[in-house]
């Protein structure tokens, strides 16, 4: 049976009371069909005003996500974005209508857009329609080439858990880390290093 997907496990939780949002950002990547080049790409953000996330602009937009995964069947996601403007749609119209675009899933806390997301999935555009100012987009399943392996980056000097979450387990009165090891505001300063999650055994590539 199809690995369930993660990105609509998130968006489920996002459904349980929080005192933070989770946030939807899509990046779709314009494929042109005849060479295969990136043309550009489309920020959107599934919220009430722009979000700015790991330097890009998400413009504020309305679009509803809907995850179909049957027994013995590969998972299927249908997008369908409000398009008023046709900005979409023109871009549609001029790469063979959206068939192979790109789009890739971000799922953020809103309360914490300086760090990685919560979830990042991609995904290719299998079928593509415009109807009453509606793109419409059906997903196919998640690109293998898409997915971070290992799941987490790994660094010597940047502890990979969240401030004060229970991996890093820190409950004292400091109210901020630099997520280092032994800066003025990291782990050793909090009393905290048994619990750093940098991988400090790592060295860096000698290349000449």
């Amino acid at each position: 049976m199809s690995r369930p997907l993660t990105v609509a496990s998130v968006i489920e939780k996002n459904k349980v009371v929080s005192d933070t949002a989770f946030l939807v950002l899509l990046d779709i990547s314009v494929i042109d069909p005849n060479t295969a080049a990136l043309i550009e790409k489309v920020y959107i953000a599934q919220n009430d005003e722009n979000v700015v996330f790991n330097g890009n602009v998400y413009a504020q937009a309305n679009f509803n996500i809907n995850f179909t995964q049957n027994k013995d069947e590969e998972p299927t996601v249908s997008l369908a974005i409000q398009d008023q403007t046709g900005v979409i749609a023109a871009k549609m119209d001029a790469y063979a209508g959206g068939a192979g675009f790109g789009v890739t899933m971000t799922i953020v806390n809103s309360a914490r857009l300086d760090e990685p997301p919560e979830m990042q999935e991609t995904f290719t555009v299998t079928g593509a329609s415009v109807s009453n100012y509606v793109a419409t987009f059906v997903l196919g399943s998640e690109s293998l080439l898409g997915l971070r392996w290992p799941p987490t980056n790994q660094f010597r000097d940047r502890c990979r858990y969240r401030y004060k979450s229970g991996k890093c387990a820190y409950t004292g009165s400091m109210p901020s880390c630099d997520y280092t090891y032994d800066g003025a505001n990291g782990c050793k300063a909090h009393g905290n290093e048994l619990n750093y999650g940098g991988f400090r055994g790592l060295r860096p590539l000698n290349i000449s």
